[in-house]
Protein backbone atom coordinates (compact mmCIF):
# COMPACT_ATOMS: atom_id res chain seq x y z
CA UNK A 1 0.00 0.00 0.00
CA UNK A 2 2.66 2.82 -0.22
CA UNK A 3 3.49 5.21 2.49
CA UNK A 4 0.00 5.07 3.29
CA UNK A 5 -3.12 3.21 2.63
CA UNK A 6 -5.06 4.51 -0.17
CA UNK A 7 -8.70 5.79 0.96
CA UNK A 8 -10.39 6.54 -2.31
CA UNK A 9 -13.94 8.60 -2.01
CA UNK A 10 -17.17 6.31 -1.91
CA UNK A 11 -18.77 5.37 -5.00
CA UNK A 12 -22.03 5.64 -3.90
CA UNK A 13 -23.28 8.58 -1.66
CA UNK A 14 -24.18 7.31 1.77
CA UNK A 15 -24.26 9.06 4.55
CA UNK A 16 -22.62 6.08 6.94
CA UNK A 17 -20.01 5.51 4.57
CA UNK A 18 -19.14 9.32 4.58
CA UNK A 19 -19.21 9.00 8.70
CA UNK A 20 -16.86 5.58 8.42
CA UNK A 21 -14.68 7.16 6.03
CA UNK A 22 -14.09 10.34 8.44
CA UNK A 23 -13.65 8.39 11.31
CA UNK A 24 -10.83 6.54 9.45
CA UNK A 25 -9.38 9.71 8.13
CA UNK A 26 -9.17 11.42 11.63
CA UNK A 27 -7.25 7.48 12.59
CA UNK A 28 -10.40 6.20 14.72
CA UNK A 29 -10.30 2.80 13.48
CA UNK A 30 -12.76 1.12 15.90
CA UNK A 31 -15.07 3.42 15.10
CA UNK A 32 -14.60 3.12 11.72
CA UNK A 33 -14.37 -0.56 11.28
CA UNK A 34 -17.69 -0.44 13.31
CA UNK A 35 -19.40 2.29 10.49
CA UNK A 36 -18.52 -0.04 7.58
CA UNK A 37 -19.70 -2.91 8.84
CA UNK A 38 -23.47 -1.37 9.21
CA UNK A 39 -23.13 -0.35 6.11
CA UNK A 40 -22.36 -4.09 4.85
CA UNK A 41 -25.21 -5.12 6.81
CA UNK A 42 -28.26 -3.08 4.96
CA UNK A 43 -25.63 -3.13 1.62
CA UNK A 44 -23.61 -6.38 1.27
CA UNK A 45 -22.31 -5.60 -1.90
CA UNK A 46 -20.79 -2.28 -1.26
CA UNK A 47 -17.31 -2.48 -2.71
CA UNK A 48 -15.89 0.18 -0.63
CA UNK A 49 -17.01 -0.69 2.35
CA UNK A 50 -15.36 -4.06 1.91
CA UNK A 51 -12.26 -2.73 1.07
CA UNK A 52 -11.98 -0.26 3.55
CA UNK A 53 -12.27 -2.24 6.11
CA UNK A 54 -9.31 -4.84 4.40
CA UNK A 55 -7.53 -1.09 5.19
CA UNK A 56 -8.13 -1.06 8.51
CA UNK A 57 -6.66 -4.92 9.20
CA UNK A 58 -3.76 -4.33 6.80
CA UNK A 59 -3.08 -1.10 8.99
CA UNK A 60 -3.38 -2.94 12.43
CA UNK A 61 -0.91 -5.63 10.96
CA UNK A 62 -3.95 -8.47 10.27
CA UNK A 63 -2.61 -9.12 6.71
CA UNK A 64 -4.30 -12.55 6.15
CA UNK A 65 -8.02 -10.78 7.12
CA UNK A 66 -7.16 -7.50 4.91
CA UNK A 67 -6.74 -9.96 2.06
CA UNK A 68 -9.92 -11.99 2.79
CA UNK A 69 -11.45 -8.53 2.95
CA UNK A 70 -9.93 -6.82 0.07
CA UNK A 71 -10.89 -9.87 -2.05
CA UNK A 72 -14.01 -9.34 -1.82
CA UNK A 73 -13.91 -5.87 -3.25
CA UNK A 74 -12.13 -6.82 -5.94
CA UNK A 75 -14.83 -9.76 -7.30
CA UNK A 76 -17.23 -7.06 -6.92
CA UNK A 77 -15.14 -3.94 -8.68
CA UNK A 78 -12.54 -6.17 -10.77
CA UNK A 79 -11.15 -3.18 -12.49
CA UNK A 80 -10.52 -0.80 -9.54
CA UNK A 81 -6.47 0.00 -9.52
CA UNK A 82 -6.76 1.22 -5.73
CA UNK A 83 -8.50 -2.02 -4.58
CA UNK A 84 -5.85 -4.41 -6.77
CA UNK A 85 -3.11 -2.00 -5.26
CA UNK A 86 -4.04 -2.30 -1.42
CA UNK A 87 -4.65 -6.40 -1.99
CA UNK A 88 -1.67 -6.55 -3.76
CA UNK A 89 0.09 -5.12 -0.93
CA UNK A 90 -1.42 -6.94 1.72
CA UNK A 91 -0.51 -9.74 0.08
CA UNK A 92 2.98 -8.74 -0.19
CA UNK A 93 2.85 -7.94 3.79
CA UNK A 94 1.17 -12.25 4.14
CA UNK A 95 4.51 -13.33 2.73
CA UNK A 96 2.27 -14.01 -0.68
CA UNK A 97 4.58 -11.90 -2.92
CA UNK A 98 4.23 -13.98 -6.29
CA UNK A 99 0.30 -13.63 -5.83
CA UNK A 100 0.53 -10.01 -5.49
CA UNK A 101 2.50 -9.37 -8.45
CA UNK A 102 -0.10 -9.82 -11.16
CA UNK A 103 -2.61 -8.04 -8.99
CA UNK A 104 -0.27 -5.09 -8.79
CA UNK A 105 0.54 -5.15 -12.39
CA UNK A 106 -2.86 -4.83 -13.41
CA UNK A 107 -3.68 -2.33 -10.58
CA UNK A 108 -0.35 -0.15 -12.73
CA UNK A 109 -1.62 -1.06 -16.25
CA UNK A 110 -5.47 0.76 -15.99
CA UNK A 111 -4.05 3.57 -14.60
CA UNK A 112 0.02 4.08 -15.48
CA UNK A 113 0.08 7.16 -13.57
CA UNK A 114 -0.65 5.57 -10.28
CA UNK A 115 2.66 5.77 -8.72
CA UNK A 116 2.13 3.79 -5.43
CA UNK A 117 0.66 0.52 -7.87
CA UNK A 118 4.09 1.24 -9.54
CA UNK A 119 5.86 1.37 -5.73
CA UNK A 120 4.10 -1.82 -4.35
CA UNK A 121 4.99 -3.94 -7.45
CA UNK A 122 8.13 -3.02 -6.82
CA UNK A 123 7.80 -4.35 -3.18
CA UNK A 124 6.75 -7.64 -4.06
CA UNK A 125 9.22 -7.83 -7.19
CA UNK A 126 11.88 -7.45 -4.51
CA UNK A 127 10.31 -9.58 -2.39
CA UNK A 128 10.37 -12.61 -5.27
CA UNK A 129 14.57 -11.59 -6.05
CA UNK A 130 13.72 -10.14 -9.45
CA UNK A 131 16.17 -7.21 -8.61
CA UNK A 132 16.12 -5.58 -12.37
CA UNK A 133 12.29 -6.02 -12.43
CA UNK A 134 12.17 -4.12 -8.94
CA UNK A 135 14.01 -1.00 -9.38
CA UNK A 136 12.24 -0.78 -13.37
CA UNK A 137 9.29 -0.52 -10.93
CA UNK A 138 10.73 2.20 -8.60
CA UNK A 139 12.14 4.48 -11.39
CA UNK A 140 8.28 3.92 -12.96
CA UNK A 141 7.25 5.71 -9.75
CA UNK A 142 9.82 7.86 -9.37
CA UNK A 143 8.72 9.09 -13.19
CA UNK A 144 4.62 9.78 -12.28
CA UNK A 145 5.94 11.24 -8.62
CA UNK A 146 9.35 12.74 -8.97
CA UNK A 147 9.04 13.43 -5.05
CA UNK A 148 8.17 9.82 -3.68
CA UNK A 149 10.73 9.51 -1.23
CA UNK A 150 9.76 5.86 -0.42
CA UNK A 151 10.44 4.94 -4.31
CA UNK A 152 13.84 6.82 -3.91
CA UNK A 153 14.55 4.67 -0.82
CA UNK A 154 14.14 1.30 -1.64
CA UNK A 155 15.62 1.65 -5.11
CA UNK A 156 18.71 2.93 -3.10
CA UNK A 157 18.65 0.07 -1.39
CA UNK A 158 18.54 -2.17 -4.25
CA UNK A 159 21.13 -0.28 -5.65
CA UNK A 160 23.43 -0.49 -2.56
CA UNK A 161 22.59 -3.96 -2.40
CA UNK A 162 24.02 -4.27 -6.00
CA UNK A 163 26.81 -1.86 -4.51
CA UNK A 164 26.33 0.42 -7.32
CA UNK A 165 27.58 2.87 -4.67
CA UNK A 166 27.36 6.23 -6.35
CA UNK A 167 23.77 5.58 -7.82
CA UNK A 168 22.36 4.27 -3.89
CA UNK A 169 24.12 7.43 -2.33
CA UNK A 170 22.59 10.10 -5.09
CA UNK A 171 18.88 8.01 -4.61
CA UNK A 172 19.01 8.16 -0.59
CA UNK A 173 19.86 12.03 -1.32
CA UNK A 174 16.82 11.69 -3.30
CA UNK A 175 15.04 10.27 -0.61
CA UNK A 176 15.97 13.26 1.61
CA UNK A 177 15.20 15.43 -0.37
CA UNK A 178 11.83 15.03 -0.85
CA UNK A 179 11.36 13.92 2.88
CA UNK A 180 14.52 15.95 4.97
CA UNK A 181 12.83 14.17 7.96
CA UNK A 182 13.73 10.31 6.49
CA UNK A 183 16.10 9.39 9.14
CA UNK A 184 15.96 5.81 7.60
CA UNK A 185 17.07 7.18 4.47
CA UNK A 186 20.08 9.26 5.72
CA UNK A 187 21.13 6.14 8.06
CA UNK A 188 21.63 4.27 4.64
CA UNK A 189 23.80 7.33 2.70
CA UNK A 190 25.90 7.17 5.85
CA UNK A 191 26.55 3.08 5.15
CA UNK A 192 26.88 3.79 1.61
CA UNK A 193 29.40 7.00 2.40
CA UNK A 194 31.10 4.83 4.87
CA UNK A 195 31.32 1.79 1.84
CA UNK A 196 32.92 4.47 -0.33
CA UNK A 197 35.65 5.14 2.40
CA UNK A 198 34.50 8.66 2.74
CA UNK A 199 34.06 8.71 6.34
CA UNK A 200 33.54 12.33 6.98
CA UNK A 201 30.46 12.07 4.87
CA UNK A 202 29.31 9.55 6.77
CA UNK A 203 29.79 11.10 9.69
CA UNK A 204 27.16 14.11 8.83
CA UNK A 205 24.95 11.72 7.27
CA UNK A 206 24.55 10.27 10.62
CA UNK A 207 24.20 13.56 12.89
CA UNK A 208 21.29 14.33 10.81
CA UNK A 209 20.11 11.43 11.31
CA UNK A 210 20.26 11.39 14.52
CA UNK A 211 19.09 15.15 14.90
CA UNK A 212 15.53 13.15 13.59
CA UNK A 213 15.45 10.42 15.23
CA UNK A 214 18.05 10.73 18.55
CA UNK A 215 17.39 7.14 19.65
CA UNK A 216 18.47 5.42 16.67
CA UNK A 217 21.35 3.39 18.46
CA UNK A 218 22.14 2.03 14.93
CA UNK A 219 22.75 5.35 13.83
CA UNK A 220 24.73 6.49 16.71
CA UNK A 221 27.23 3.54 17.04
CA UNK A 222 27.43 3.78 13.37
CA UNK A 223 28.47 7.19 13.91
CA UNK A 224 31.17 5.69 16.12
CA UNK A 225 32.55 3.73 13.04
CA UNK A 226 32.86 6.54 10.76
CA UNK A 227 34.68 8.94 13.81
CA UNK A 228 37.21 6.27 13.95
CA UNK A 229 37.85 5.14 10.63
CA UNK A 230 38.82 9.13 9.65
CA UNK A 231 41.15 8.82 12.78
CA UNK A 232 39.36 11.18 15.13
CA UNK A 233 39.50 9.11 18.06
CA UNK A 234 38.65 12.16 20.57
CA UNK A 235 35.46 11.99 19.44
CA UNK A 236 34.80 8.31 18.44
CA UNK A 237 36.19 6.49 21.85
CA UNK A 238 34.17 8.23 24.42
CA UNK A 239 31.02 7.37 22.30
CA UNK A 240 32.14 3.88 21.75
CA UNK A 241 30.06 2.81 24.74
CA UNK A 242 26.53 3.35 22.48
CA UNK A 243 27.63 -0.32 20.73
CA UNK A 244 25.72 -1.50 23.90
CA UNK A 245 22.83 -0.14 22.54
CA UNK A 246 22.55 -1.85 19.51
CA UNK A 247 20.32 -5.58 19.51
CA UNK A 248 23.05 -7.34 17.45
CA UNK A 249 25.90 -6.51 20.33
CA UNK A 250 24.39 -8.21 23.48
CA UNK A 251 24.03 -7.13 26.51
CA UNK A 252 27.15 -6.02 29.36
CA UNK A 253 28.02 -8.84 31.79
CA UNK A 254 26.26 -9.14 34.83
CA UNK A 255 28.87 -7.45 37.60
CA UNK A 256 28.56 -5.61 40.36
CA UNK A 257 31.62 -3.21 40.04
CA UNK A 258 31.49 0.39 39.31
CA UNK A 259 32.86 0.32 35.28
CA UNK A 260 36.33 1.90 35.23
CA UNK A 261 36.70 5.15 33.93
CA UNK A 262 40.12 6.31 33.80
CA UNK A 263 41.14 6.12 37.37
CA UNK A 264 44.19 5.64 39.11
CA UNK A 265 44.51 2.36 39.71
CA UNK A 266 48.03 1.22 41.32
CA UNK A 267 47.47 -1.04 44.03
CA UNK A 268 43.67 -1.74 42.47
CA UNK A 269 42.17 -4.98 40.87
CA UNK A 270 40.52 -4.48 37.81
CA UNK A 271 37.54 -6.93 36.01
CA UNK A 272 38.12 -6.86 32.40
CA UNK A 273 35.27 -8.91 30.51
CA UNK A 274 36.22 -10.16 26.74
CA UNK A 275 33.19 -8.87 23.96
CA UNK A 276 32.60 -9.45 20.54
CA UNK A 277 34.10 -12.15 18.55
CA UNK A 278 36.59 -14.39 18.94
CA UNK A 279 39.23 -11.67 16.72
CA UNK A 280 37.92 -8.67 18.45
CA UNK A 281 38.63 -10.45 22.23
CA UNK A 282 42.58 -11.07 20.75
CA UNK A 283 42.57 -7.54 19.94
CA UNK A 284 41.34 -6.07 23.23
CA UNK A 285 44.19 -8.11 24.97
CA UNK A 286 46.84 -6.10 24.16
CA UNK A 287 45.85 -4.05 26.10
CA UNK A 288 46.40 -6.24 29.85
CA UNK A 289 49.81 -5.96 29.85
CA UNK A 290 49.49 -1.62 29.94
CA UNK A 291 46.93 -1.98 33.10
CA UNK A 292 49.67 -4.35 34.57
CA UNK A 293 52.02 -1.46 33.72
CA UNK A 294 50.16 0.79 35.92
CA UNK A 295 50.05 -1.24 38.75
CA UNK A 296 46.95 -3.33 38.45
CA UNK A 297 45.71 -6.67 38.95
CA UNK A 298 43.67 -7.88 36.17
CA UNK A 299 40.92 -10.50 36.52
CA UNK A 300 39.88 -11.41 33.14
CA UNK A 301 36.96 -13.34 31.74
CA UNK A 302 37.12 -15.01 28.45
CA UNK A 303 35.97 -17.45 25.67
CA UNK A 304 36.95 -20.42 27.17
CA UNK A 305 39.11 -21.37 23.76
CA UNK A 306 41.08 -18.65 24.36
CA UNK A 307 41.97 -19.49 28.09
CA UNK A 308 45.06 -21.30 27.79
CA UNK A 309 46.96 -18.86 25.09
CA UNK A 310 45.51 -16.03 27.50
CA UNK A 311 46.97 -17.59 30.73
CA UNK A 312 50.40 -18.39 29.48
CA UNK A 313 50.95 -15.09 27.62
CA UNK A 314 50.23 -12.59 30.72
CA UNK A 315 50.87 -14.39 33.68
CA UNK A 316 50.10 -11.45 36.31
CA UNK A 317 46.99 -11.62 35.52
CA UNK A 318 43.99 -14.20 36.80
CA UNK A 319 41.78 -15.81 34.06
CA UNK A 320 38.53 -17.60 33.51
CA UNK A 321 36.48 -18.80 31.13
CA UNK A 322 33.26 -16.94 30.03
CA UNK A 323 29.91 -18.71 31.47
CA UNK A 324 26.44 -17.66 29.85
CA UNK A 325 25.16 -19.26 32.48
CA UNK A 326 26.82 -19.13 35.58
CA UNK A 327 29.95 -16.61 35.69
CA UNK A 328 32.38 -17.57 38.21
CA UNK A 329 31.92 -16.66 41.58
CA UNK A 330 34.97 -14.97 41.89
CA UNK A 331 34.17 -12.21 39.06
CA UNK A 332 31.90 -11.01 42.23
CA UNK A 333 34.54 -10.59 44.72
CA UNK A 334 34.27 -7.58 47.02
CA UNK A 335 38.14 -6.87 46.26
CA UNK A 336 37.61 -6.28 42.61
CA UNK A 337 37.33 -2.57 42.44
CA UNK A 338 36.22 -1.77 38.83
CA UNK A 339 35.34 -3.76 35.92
CA UNK A 340 35.11 -2.93 32.09
CA UNK A 341 34.49 -4.20 28.54
CA UNK A 342 37.66 -4.58 26.85
CA UNK A 343 36.87 -3.26 24.21
CA UNK A 344 36.41 -0.01 25.97
CA UNK A 345 39.99 0.14 27.29
CA UNK A 346 40.87 1.62 24.05
CA UNK A 347 39.45 5.23 25.40
CA UNK A 348 41.72 4.88 28.07
CA UNK A 349 44.58 3.23 26.90
CA UNK A 350 44.98 4.23 23.30
CA UNK A 351 44.06 7.88 22.81
CA UNK A 352 46.04 7.77 19.66
CA UNK A 353 47.75 6.41 17.01
CA UNK A 354 50.63 6.80 19.09
CA UNK A 355 49.58 5.17 21.90
CA UNK A 356 49.42 1.80 20.18
CA UNK A 357 53.10 -0.54 20.67
CA UNK A 358 55.01 -0.90 18.08
CA UNK A 359 56.40 -4.44 18.19
CA UNK A 360 54.41 -6.60 16.58
CA UNK A 361 53.01 -9.69 18.83
CA UNK A 362 51.41 -9.67 22.15
CA UNK A 363 50.58 -13.74 22.78
CA UNK A 364 52.98 -16.38 23.39
CA UNK A 365 52.22 -19.42 21.67
CA UNK A 366 53.17 -22.43 23.12
CA UNK A 367 56.99 -23.41 22.35
CA UNK A 368 56.79 -27.20 22.42
CA UNK A 369 53.76 -27.37 19.59
CA UNK A 370 55.58 -24.12 18.03
CA UNK A 371 58.76 -26.48 17.32
CA UNK A 372 56.37 -29.38 16.85
CA UNK A 373 54.70 -27.63 14.04
CA UNK A 374 58.03 -26.42 12.62
CA UNK A 375 59.63 -29.87 12.22
CA UNK A 376 56.41 -30.54 10.37
CA UNK A 377 56.89 -27.60 8.16
CA UNK A 378 60.45 -28.05 7.74
CA UNK A 379 59.59 -31.59 6.59
CA UNK A 380 57.71 -29.79 3.83
CA UNK A 381 61.18 -28.73 2.18
CA UNK A 382 62.52 -25.67 0.79
CA UNK A 383 60.23 -22.90 0.42
CA UNK A 384 57.92 -20.15 2.46
CA UNK A 385 55.31 -21.43 4.14
CA UNK A 386 52.10 -19.53 4.27
CA UNK A 387 48.88 -19.95 6.03
CA UNK A 388 45.46 -19.27 4.36
CA UNK A 389 42.33 -18.45 5.05
CA UNK A 390 39.70 -17.58 2.93
CA UNK A 391 36.21 -16.79 4.25
CA UNK A 392 34.72 -16.28 7.96
CA UNK A 393 32.55 -18.44 10.22
CA UNK A 394 30.24 -15.98 9.41
CA UNK A 395 29.07 -15.38 5.99
CA UNK A 396 25.68 -13.59 6.01
CA UNK A 397 24.69 -9.93 4.69
CA UNK A 398 27.82 -7.73 4.17
CA UNK A 399 30.16 -10.01 5.74
CA UNK A 400 29.40 -12.16 2.41
CA UNK A 401 30.92 -9.71 0.59
CA UNK A 402 34.45 -9.32 2.22
CA UNK A 403 35.45 -12.87 0.78
CA UNK A 404 35.69 -14.54 -2.27
CA UNK A 405 35.74 -18.32 -3.10
CA UNK A 406 38.98 -20.37 -2.58
CA UNK A 407 39.27 -21.00 -6.60
CA UNK A 408 39.75 -17.57 -7.43
CA UNK A 409 42.74 -17.23 -5.65
CA UNK A 410 44.94 -19.63 -8.00
CA UNK A 411 47.17 -16.37 -9.04
CA UNK A 412 48.29 -16.14 -5.40
CA UNK A 413 48.38 -20.45 -5.34
CA UNK A 414 50.39 -20.81 -8.35
CA UNK A 415 53.49 -18.45 -7.18
CA UNK A 416 56.07 -21.09 -7.06
CA UNK A 417 58.40 -21.58 -3.91
CA UNK A 418 55.82 -21.28 -1.48
CA UNK A 419 53.86 -24.42 1.19
CA UNK A 420 50.33 -23.48 1.31
CA UNK A 421 49.06 -24.33 4.74
CA UNK A 422 45.27 -24.42 5.62
CA UNK A 423 44.48 -22.40 8.33
CA UNK A 424 40.72 -22.41 7.67
CA UNK A 425 38.44 -23.69 10.68
CA UNK A 426 35.49 -25.41 9.62
CA UNK A 427 34.60 -28.11 7.19
CA UNK A 428 36.30 -27.10 4.08
CA UNK A 429 37.06 -30.06 1.66
CA UNK A 430 35.06 -29.10 -1.16
CA UNK A 431 36.87 -25.63 -1.06
CA UNK A 432 40.15 -27.56 -0.84
CA UNK A 433 39.67 -29.92 -3.91
CA UNK A 434 38.29 -27.20 -6.33
CA UNK A 435 41.10 -25.10 -5.72
CA UNK A 436 43.33 -27.99 -6.46
CA UNK A 437 41.15 -28.66 -9.84
CA UNK A 438 41.22 -24.94 -10.72
CA UNK A 439 45.06 -24.48 -10.26
CA UNK A 440 46.32 -27.84 -9.64
CA UNK A 441 47.98 -26.84 -6.23
CA UNK A 442 47.30 -28.70 -3.10
CA UNK A 443 47.32 -27.07 0.22
CA UNK A 444 48.67 -28.63 2.96
CA UNK A 445 45.53 -29.75 5.21
CA UNK A 446 47.19 -31.21 8.60
CA UNK A 447 45.11 -34.16 10.73
CA UNK A 448 43.93 -33.96 14.45
CA UNK A 449 44.09 -29.91 14.82
CA UNK A 450 40.53 -28.95 15.02
CA UNK A 451 41.25 -25.17 13.78
CA UNK A 452 37.91 -24.25 14.97
CA UNK A 453 38.22 -25.27 18.65
CA UNK A 454 41.73 -25.75 19.73
CA UNK A 455 42.78 -22.32 19.28
CA UNK A 456 46.01 -22.89 21.65
CA UNK A 457 47.11 -25.65 19.03
CA UNK A 458 46.33 -22.51 16.11
CA UNK A 459 48.55 -20.00 17.44
CA UNK A 460 51.04 -22.73 18.08
CA UNK A 461 51.09 -23.30 13.99
CA UNK A 462 50.69 -19.90 13.02
CA UNK A 463 53.56 -19.24 14.80
CA UNK A 464 55.65 -21.46 13.07
CA UNK A 465 54.77 -20.03 9.61
CA UNK A 466 56.49 -17.41 7.69
CA UNK A 467 53.17 -15.67 6.56
CA UNK A 468 49.51 -15.81 6.73
CA UNK A 469 47.72 -14.42 3.91
CA UNK A 470 43.81 -13.96 4.64
CA UNK A 471 40.59 -12.25 4.59
CA UNK A 472 38.93 -10.50 7.77
CA UNK A 473 38.51 -13.21 10.39
CA UNK A 474 40.12 -14.72 13.47
CA UNK A 475 43.10 -16.49 11.70
CA UNK A 476 44.34 -13.05 11.05
CA UNK A 477 43.88 -11.43 14.35
CA UNK A 478 46.15 -14.84 15.59
CA UNK A 479 48.67 -13.89 12.79
CA UNK A 480 49.21 -10.68 14.26
CA UNK A 481 48.82 -11.53 18.07
CA UNK A 482 51.72 -13.75 17.62
CA UNK A 483 54.08 -11.95 15.56
CA UNK A 484 53.64 -13.86 12.16
CA UNK A 485 53.30 -11.39 9.60
CA UNK A 486 50.54 -11.49 7.58
CA UNK A 487 48.68 -10.37 4.36
CA UNK A 488 45.33 -9.15 4.80
CA UNK A 489 43.06 -9.44 1.92
CA UNK A 490 40.33 -6.83 3.20
CA UNK A 491 37.63 -5.32 0.42
CA UNK A 492 36.57 -2.93 2.32
CA UNK A 493 38.61 -1.71 6.10
CA UNK A 494 36.48 -0.25 8.84
CA UNK A 495 36.99 1.36 11.95
CA UNK A 496 39.92 -0.35 12.78
CA UNK A 497 42.50 1.03 10.58
CA UNK A 498 41.97 4.56 13.10
CA UNK A 499 42.67 6.32 9.89
CA UNK A 500 45.63 4.82 9.32
CA UNK A 501 46.80 2.72 5.83
CA UNK A 502 47.33 -0.47 8.58
CA UNK A 503 45.78 -1.63 11.29
CA UNK A 504 47.68 0.04 14.61
CA UNK A 505 47.19 -2.89 16.22
CA UNK A 506 48.88 -5.22 14.56
CA UNK A 507 52.03 -3.88 13.10
CA UNK A 508 53.51 -6.52 11.12
CA UNK A 509 50.17 -6.63 8.95
CA UNK A 510 50.14 -5.57 5.38
CA UNK A 511 46.65 -4.63 4.41
CA UNK A 512 45.28 -4.88 0.90
CA UNK A 513 42.18 -3.34 0.04
CA UNK A 514 40.29 -1.71 -3.34
CA UNK A 515 36.96 -0.12 -3.93
CA UNK A 516 33.67 -2.53 -3.83
CA UNK A 517 33.86 -1.85 -7.86
CA UNK A 518 37.07 -3.19 -8.66
CA UNK A 519 37.18 -7.07 -9.68
CA UNK A 520 38.25 -9.18 -7.25
CA UNK A 521 40.93 -10.82 -9.57
CA UNK A 522 42.67 -7.76 -9.67
CA UNK A 523 42.79 -6.99 -5.93
CA UNK A 524 44.00 -10.96 -5.63
CA UNK A 525 46.32 -10.36 -8.65
CA UNK A 526 48.22 -7.79 -6.17
CA UNK A 527 48.79 -9.73 -3.33
CA UNK A 528 50.20 -12.62 -5.99
CA UNK A 529 52.73 -10.11 -6.82
CA UNK A 530 53.80 -8.93 -3.41
CA UNK A 531 53.77 -12.43 -1.90
CA UNK A 532 56.35 -13.08 -4.94
CA UNK A 533 58.59 -10.59 -4.03
CA UNK A 534 58.51 -12.11 -0.40
CA UNK A 535 59.62 -15.48 -2.31
CA UNK A 536 62.46 -13.87 -4.00
CA UNK A 537 63.55 -11.69 0.00
CA UNK A 538 64.04 -14.45 1.68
Amino acid sequence: MGAEPAIVPMTVAIAALESALAHHRAGRLPEAEASYRRVLATQPANADAWHLLGVIAHQEGRHEVAVDLMARAVALQSRSPVFLNNLGAALTALGKAREAVPKLRRAAKLNPSYAEAHFNLGNALRECQRAKDAMESFRRAIAVKPDYAEAHYNLGLMLQDDRKLDEAAAAYERAVASRPDYADALANLGKVRMDQRRFADAVAAYDRALTVKPDFDEVRSGRVWGMLAMGDLARGWPEFDSRWRRKDVGRPRPFPQPWWEGQDLAGKTILVWGEQGIGDEITFASMIPDLTARGAHCVVECEARLLPLFARSFRDAEFFARSADRPEARLYAADIDWQIPAGSLMRWLRPNVDAFPKKPGFLTADPLRREFWRDRLDALGSGLTVGLSWKSGVMEGSRKAQFTPLPDWAPILKVPGVHFINLQYGDCRADLDAARAACGVAISDFDGIDLKQDLDEVAALTSALDLVVTGPCAVVNIAGAVGTPSFHVWRHPEWELLGCDHRPFYPGEIIFTTSWDRPWADLLGEVAGALAEEVKSR
